[in-house]
C-alpha cells in the first residue's frame, strides 16, 4: 500500500556554551541519536503534551533510519451487542502515522493521514517539542523545517510581475555539508557573533522591483529550502490584482512509499534508505 509521506529536515544549534564532565564539547548529533535509542530501548513510550496523550511506539532500525508509530490518543464509541440489546460504549483508539527519522541526513519522513492529524506541520510540532524536552539540560536546541519541491518557488518567481517583500527566517548553520556555500558562511559568522539559533531578514520594495535571482537573495532561499527555516513572498502576477502570498509551507516536499509489510524486510528498508538520499539534496529531489 502507498502511503503518501511529507519530508522535513531537525537542525540541531547550540544556544549556549556547554561541557560535560570531562571538559569536552557535547556532541549535537549523539544527543538525538539518544532520544531515539532510549525509545527504541523502551520499546513505548506515553508522552503527555497540553491535555494530550501520545505514543512512540513500533520502534525499528535500519543502519541510521529509525522506524517510529507516532499514535495520538483518540476517544471514541463503538456499538456493542449484550444479551438482548445492543449498548454504545466509549473506547481510547491510538491512531497513528509512520516517522522515519535519518540521523546521518537528519531528515524526518512524516505520514500524511488527514483522519490521525490534520496536518505533517502539527506532527513536526509535536516532534520538535519531545525532542527539545529531552534535550533540554544540554544547551541545545532542535528545529524542524519543511524541505521544498525541486522548483515551485522559483516556477512562482519566474511568473511574477511584481515582488514586492520577501520575509525570511534562516536556520543558523549546524551542515557543513548543505546550503550554498555564501549563505552558509554569512550565517556562520552571525551566530559565532550573536550565539542566535534563528535569523530573521525582510527584503522590500515598495513599486514591486524586488530583485530575485538565482545568485543573490536565491542563495538565502535555497538555503531555507535545503537546510531550514521559513519564508514568504508578497507579489503580483498582474500589476492591477490583489496582493498573492506564497510561503514555504506552501512548497513542502512529497514523496510515495509503499509500506505493505511495515518497513519489516531488508529490502523496503533499503528502498526508503535510497529515497531519502535523493531526498537530501534539492538537486536530487525527485
Amino acid at each position: 500500500m502507498e502511503r503518501t509521506f511529507f519530508a522535513f529536515r531537525y537542525l540541531i544549534t547550540k544556544n549556549s556554551s556547554q561541557y560535560d564532565l570531562f571538559g569536552e564539547e557535547i556532541n549535537k548529533e549523539q544527543l538525538v541519536k539518544e532520544v531515539l535509542n532510549n525509545l527504541k530501548e523502551a520499546k513505548k513510550i506515553t508522552w503527555d503534551n497540553s491535555d494530550s496523550k501520545y505514543i512512540f511506539t513500533g520502534i525499528d532500525t535500519y543502519e541510521n533510519l529509525y522506524f517510529l508509530k507516532f499514535a495520538r490518543e483518540s476517544n471514541n464509541f463503538i456499538n456493542e451487542e449484550v444479551e438482548n440489546d445492543i449498548v454504545r460504549r466509549g473506547i481510547t483508539e491510538p491512531k497513528f502515522v509512520y516517522l522515519i527519522i535519518d540521523q546521518i541526513h537528519q531528515i524526518v519522513l512524516i505520514e500524511s493521514n488527514k483522519s490521525v492529524f490534520a496536518n505533517t506541520l502539527t506532527v513536526s510540532k509535536l516532534l520538535k517539542y519531545y525532542l527539545n524536552e529531552k534535550i533540554n539540560s544540554k544547551s541545545y536546541i532542535i528545529n524542524i523545517f519543511p524541505l521544498a519541491t525541486p522548483d515551485k518557488f522559483w516556477n512562482v518567481v519566474n511568473n511574477a510581475e511584481l515582488i514586492y517583500d520577501i520575509k525570511l527566517e534562516l536556520n543558523a548553520p549546524n551542515m557543513a555539508f548543505f546550503g550554498k556555500k555564501k549563505a552558509q558562511q554569512i550565517l556562520k559568522i552571525i551566530h559565532n557573533e550573536t550565539n542566535n539559533d534563528e535569523l530573521d531578514i525582510s527584503f522590500k520594495n515598495s513599486k514591486g522591483e524586488l530583485n530575485v535571482d538565482e545568485n543573490g537573495l536565491g542563495k538565502f532561499i535555497d538555503y531555507i529550502r535545503e537546510v531550514g527555516g521559513q519564508y514568504m513572498m508578497k507579489f503580483k502576477i498582474i500589476a492591477n490584482e490583489k496582493f498573492r502570498y506564497f510561503k514555504s509551507s506552501d512548497d513542502k516536499f512529497s514523496t510515495n512509499l509503499d509500506i505493505s509489510d511495515n518497513f519489516s524486510s531488508t529490502e523496503s528498508k533499503e528502498y526508503v534508505k535510497d529515497k531519502i538520499e535523493k531526498i537530501s539534496t534539492l538537486k536530487t529531489r525527485e
